[in-house]
């Protein structure tokens, strides 16, 4: 087999209806497999894949292991020399699957390479990424990284101040849709299985960079991503789980020291933004509000090493951390 095409699903059967039929109407050249994992969706995935789609692959899981969990058993059947991690909100276009397969076969040296991710209106997003530091964590946290985005200054992590319009080496790419070799998957090991949802891809990809591995942002390949909620509760309860995420990385890639400065940073600058969305809800800005003190109280909590209960996700793929101002992590 030449390439697996793996898929993660939780109750978004229409959605992933239309990933398939795009795959089956612009599959690529080289011999390949679609496998999907449902987490135990019940809005009759598995029953529509029966019957639409015999030649996919199914693993039904009975509950919801989360997205690592449930990929690692995808990619764990595949049989691919190269290997996808693909969105079951996403749509491929003519060219996209053999265009990615091509480029990262002919290049041993590159661990991955992404497409440019479009939305449904055809506006690029902002899909490739620098890794996290302490000072793009600081430019987040203080809202600078938004107030001047096109800035390289502070608009690095999102590299917001490049137009995205070349290929290039790039830090770490969206999850929505990735490729990689088998021998890049073998070499650097499964999905940490500790990230239940957040920061999944961007942790395997610092591990993509540890081994000399490069990632390759590719915008002559377009896929279309229609970017909704994925989070069964309110949204404060998504921003904080990216939080969460945040932390864990910091401690495991940059160790305790990096760890304890990025929660007296989130503890600073919270100390001044609590209060403040405290003073909107009470004053009746409405419901923006409610989520904004819920968010802040939720972080603030986490940079004092408190747990936050987490809320049961809708669907088992996240939004690239930061794809908007509403979820923009540490």
């Amino acid at each position: 087999m030449d390439f697996s095409i793996c898929i993660v699903s939780y109750e978004c059967r229409d959605k992933l209806r239309q990933c398939l039929a795009s795959i089956r109407a612009h599959r690529p050249v080289a011999q390949h497999e679609v496998i999907v994992v449902d987490n135990g969706s019940t809005d009759g995935t598995v029953a529509m894949l029966h019957q639409e789609f015999y030649w996919v692959k199914t693993i039904a899981n009975p509950d919801n292991r989360g997205f690592s969990v449930a990929c690692n058993q995808g990619l764990a059947q595949a049989s691919g020399e190269v290997l996808m991690m693909l969105n079951p909100d996403t749509i491929v276009t003519h060219g996209a699957l053999d265009g990615l397969y091509r480029f990262v076969r002919e290049r041993p040296w590159i661990g991955a390479v992404g497409p440019m991710l479009v939305t449904p209106e055809g506006r690029p997003e902002m899909s490739c990424r620098e890794f996290p530091t302490l000072m793009n964590a600081l430019w987040n946290l203080t809202g600078l990284s938004q107030a001047f985005s096109s800035s390289k200054v502070f608009g690095h992590y999102e590299m917001s101040w490049w137009d995205h319009s070349e290929p290039r080496a790039v830090d770490w790419l969206s999850g929505a849709a990735v490729v990689f070799t088998g021998a890049a998957w073998v070499k650097v090991g499964a999905l940490d299985e500790s990230y239940f949802l957040q920061a999944v891809e961007l942790d395997w990809q610092k591990r993509l960079s540890r081994n000399g591995l490069e990632r390759w942002y590719l915008p002559s390949v377009e896929v279309q991503h229609h970017p909704g909620r994925s989070w069964g509760g309110d949204e404060s309860g998504e921003v904080v789980a990216l939080h969460e995420a945040a932390f864990r990385y910091f401690r495991k890639h940059h160790g305790l020291l990096s760890s304890l400065c990025l929660h007296a940073l989130a503890f600073l600058t919270l100390s001044f933004r609590l209060p403040w969305s405290a003073l909107k809800w009470l004053t009746g800005r409405g419901e923006q509000s409610l989520q904004e003190l819920r968010t802040n109280w939720g972080i603030y909590k986490l940079s004092l090493g408190i747990p936050v209960p987490r809320s049961a996700p809708r669907v088992a793929r996240p939004r690239i951390a930061g794809s908007d101002s509403k979820s923009e992590a540490c």
